[in-house]
């Protein structure tokens, strides 16, 4: 059982759908927590999701994929998933043959009822916390639920778009700029509508999360078309 004294709880739930997104098909639920910076988006057997935080001057940020029917482990309570977890720099396409490959790091996902925690095979850097047994000093939190909803998946800005209030129409003022991570609920012609949760803000704030429509051009899917043939590499 996962420890949850000093951690967080997390929940995820899965949906199956088709899309087209990068030349990618896939389709599923999307998923927000009680940690502004993380989010997942699951469809059929397949995890994916970013994580995000920043304290000080150091800031932890990744990418990471599992599949359910790669089950390593499993007791009572406790289900462990193998995980790949990939980096991106500045300047990059945020395509997934784009990652920093030198940093592709091996971890573990640990499903346990409505709980998850994700550990890393070695220390990511930065103010990353990920590398010890979960509930451990050095280990993952475990994060709670806050809200699910059908998603197409998640993307990486490429460079600076505005949002407009519908496809190509009334531009507002906000933008985005590269190296966001976005959730894409539907698409429009050349547009798509997303989500966007501000990872910058304390959890008592209550999230700012904010949704429209941008530039479909201007997102790009960070993630492999087959994550289950790259966890088997």
């Amino acid at each position: 059982m996962l420890n949850r004294k000093t951690n967080k709880i997390f929940l995820c739930f899965i949906g199956i759908a088709l899309y087209v997104y990068s030349n990618i098909t896939i389709a599923g639920t999307a998923a927000i927590y009680d940690d502004p910076g993380l989010a997942t988006h699951q469809s059929g057997d397949n995890i994916e999701g970013y994580y995000y935080s920043s304290e000080g001057n150091s800031s932890c940020e990744f990418l990471f994929i599992s599949n359910r029917k790669l089950i390593s482990s499993k007791t009572k309570s406790t289900l462990l998933l193998p995980a790949k977890i990939f980096f991106f720099s500045n300047g990059n396409n945020f395509l997934y043959s784009g990652r920093d490959k030198k940093f592709d790091t091996d971890g573990t996902l640990y499903l346990d009822g409505n709980s998850l925690a994700l550990k890393s095979s070695k220390p990511l850097g930065g103010s990353c916390m990920f590398s010890g047994d979960p509930g451990t000093r050095f280990g993952s939190m475990i994060f709670s639920l806050r809200k699910t909803f059908p998603a197409l998946g998640i993307g990486i800005i490429k460079r600076k778009t505005f949002f407009y209030e519908e496809p190509g129409k009334h531009r507002r003022t906000g933008y985005l700029v590269q190296d966001d991570r976005i959730i894409l609920i539907k698409k429009s012609s050349n547009f798509s509508y997303i989500k966007y949760v501000n990872p910058e803000l304390d959890v008592k704030d209550h999230f700012q999360i904010t949704t429209g429509w941008i530039r479909s051009e201007d997102i790009a899917n960070p993630f492999p078309a087959d994550p289950l043939k790259e966890l088997k590499r």
